[in-house]
Order: structure tokens, then C-alpha cells, then sequence
């Protein structure tokens, strides 16, 4: 579990000149960032600077399951997810981004940026920062930022549990110049490239995915000898499955591990679900693995499903740096 954070101290100082902090300076900083016009929209891939730092928006997204690192765990294929410790159910709004020190000073991402959400008159500001390590895999608290660098960042705003996608907003506000850019968040869907059934995409160092099938199911078939005749089903009874069946060349020089290789988020609402992938090996359907240099295998995206997915449901493969779409047999 991780910390909940309040980065709201230099906010408030920078816009009423206080030095102390208290219930009631938060609730003025809160009343006049709510009566604060933002400068300028923003467009997600769009790069956006003042003198100490650029910023590149990838997507932002609701979650149940917390602030999600985009692949999943080397050690067992399980989703890695960061989650507010107050023991309270949730929806978290996980904001992407590329950031870049250009100021000459290191910065500290917990206290030189702000991201937050309005809902009407009601400002989320409460939120989870994390930074990814090398492979995607993992993160782990954000903190300081030497010039010249960037790191993939996600700022992950705390929301009630009952939240719409329907009327957020999305801020950032710039360290340097206190420009203020806004964006609805139905705008703020990954920008994504269609997965073509059967047309491989490949990573810089040769290892490709290719999608052989995606379909509405009740139970997920192995459909290569490597795995042994096994299925998948669901953990509730009467509900059904997504399957999204992908093959996995390794092309490059070395093994893969599963873990790092991709992961997957179903849409529905704008709130994400993160996939189990499993793969066909050894006669059986595993959660971890490797692939091993010059072999292809067979791997699955499951996403288990309480109903039917509707035409505004999304399902994204995430891939070599880049987001893709599928599109299910109906």
C-alpha cells in the first residue's frame, strides 16, 4: 500500500503568500484554484514547456484497482497496482505523462508539479505520484528529478468510488510559469493504433505480436499443443470472458520474460480493468515464463466480464512503448 500524498503546500503558498499550513489555507487555496481560468487546452502527445520543465501527456484513465504500472510482474504475471491506505474503496484517476527537467536545478515531482481534477465545484487534489523503472514493471514513489532528465510519470488522483467520467476535467499546472492546462477527461483516451488480426507489430529489438483472434467466450481454450488442452474460466459463476489470443515471436538475441512483454486494459466508461495474461507452455496455461530467443508461443489476454462489453468499451494492447486497439468478434 502507498501513501496518500497532499501536494497542496506549495500551491497554497505560491497563490496566498503563507508560510503556515492548515485546514483552512488548504480550503482557500482549494476556493481559488476553482475560481483560476486555465490558460490553454491541451492535446494528449502534445508537448508542453516552461523554463524548468516539459511535459507530455499519454492518457489518463479511471481505475478501481489503484494507479497500475503498465506491465505486469516478471515474478508472476500479476498486475502491479498502488492503492490509497486509508482502507476506503476508490476510483483513481492515473494521469501519464513524459516529464523532462529543462530548468538548470533538479526538481522535486512531489512538491514542482500539480496535476488535479475538477467535477463541477468539487476539486480532487489528493493523489498517489509514482515513477516507472526501466522495464515498465514496477514503480515506486516519485521524488527528485535531475536536469536534463525524463522519466514516465503517473500522478494518480483519488476520486470517490462513484465517479463519472462524464464531468471531469483534467488540470496541470507548469512549475515556472503557472500556466494552467485543461482537458475533459472522455478527451484523454490513449491515442492508439488499430491491431490488425494477423498483421505482426515489432518492438526495436525483434520480438513481434501478432493477434490470431479476439472474441466473447465462456471459457479461455488453449489452442496450441504447448498447452495441453487447458481452459481458463471465470472466477464468478454466469459471467463470460474476453479472450484475445496473441502470438509472440521472439526475433531478438535474447529471452523474454513474460512479465515484461505487454499488458492490457478493457474500457468501459472510461474506467480501466486490467488484463491476466497467461501463455501456453509446458502442457499446461501459465501466469509467468519465458520465451525464449527464436521461439514463437502462443499468449492470452483474458478479461473477465460481469456483462456484455458495449459499442464505447475499448481494449487496448500495450506494446513496445505503443498503445493498440482491438477490435473483438461480435
Amino acid at each position: 500500500m502507498k501513501k496518500t500524498i497532499l501536494a497542496w503546500l506549495l500551491l497554497a503558498g505560491m497563490l496566498l503568500g503563507l508560510t503556515g499550513c492548515g485546514e483552512t489555507v488548504m480550503q482557500t487555496a482549494a476556493e481559488k484554484v476553482l475560481q483560476m481560468e486555465p490558460d490553454a487546452s491541451f492535446t494528449l502527445g502534445e508537448t508542453y514547456s516552461d523554463p524548468q520543465v516539459s511535459i507530455t501527456t499519454e492518457l489518463a484513465v479511471l481505475s478501481g484497482e489503484g494507479v497500475m504500472a503498465p506491465m505486469t510482474a516478471e515474478e508472476d504475471g500479476s498486475v502491479f497496482a498502488y492503492t490509497s491506505d486509508d482502507g476506503k474503496d476508490h476510483l483513481y484517476l492515473d494521469c501519464v505523462a513524459t516529464v523532462k527537467n529543462t530548468g538548470e536545478d533538479s526538481m522535486n515531482l512531489q512538491e514542482d508539479l500539480l496535476f488535479y481534477a475538477l467535477e463541477g465545484d468539487t476539486l480532487y487534489n489528493e493523489c498517489i505520484i509514482l515513477t516507472e523503472n526501466a522495464d515498465g514493471t514496477d514503480m515506486e514513489d516519485a521524488g527528485t528529478l535531475e536536469s536534463g532528465k525524463s522519466v514516465r510519470l503517473h500522478y494518480g488522483l483519488i476520486l470517490p468510488e462513484d465517479t463519472s467520467d462524464a464531468e471531469i476535467e483534467v488540470r496541470f499546472m507548469m512549475p515556472e510559469s503557472g500556466e494552467i492546462y485543461s482537458a475533459p477527461l472522455q478527451e484523454l483516451l490513449p491515442k492508439a493504433a488499430d491491431l490488425t488480426k494477423e498483421k505482426a507489430v515489432k518492438r526495436d529489438d525483434g520480438v513481434s505480436l501478432t493477434l490470431k483472434s479476439a472474441k466473447i467466450t465462456n471459457t479461455v481454450e488453449a489452442v496450441s499443443a504447448a498447452g495441453g488442452g487447458y481452459a481458463l474460466r471465470p472466477q464468478t459463476e454466469g459471467n463470460q470472458m474476453m479472450d484475445v489470443v496473441l502470438e509472440v515471436a521472439n526475433g531478438s538475441k535474447q529471452d523474454v520474460s513474460l512479465g515484461t512483454l505487454y499488458s492490457g486494459l478493457m474500457l468501459q466508461e472510461h474506467v480501466a480493468e486490467p488484463a491476466m495474461i497467461v501463455m501456453e507452455a509446458n502442457q499446461d496455461m501459465t501466469y509467468s515464463g519465458t520465451i525464449k530467443a527464436g521461439s514463437t508461443i502462443v499468449t492470452h489476454l483474458a478479461f473477465e466480464l460481469p456483462e456484455q462489453p458495449d459499442d464505447s468499451s475499448k481494449v487496448y494492447v500495450y506494446f513496445g512503448g505503443t498503445y493498440y486497439t482491438v477490435t473483438w468478434e461480435k
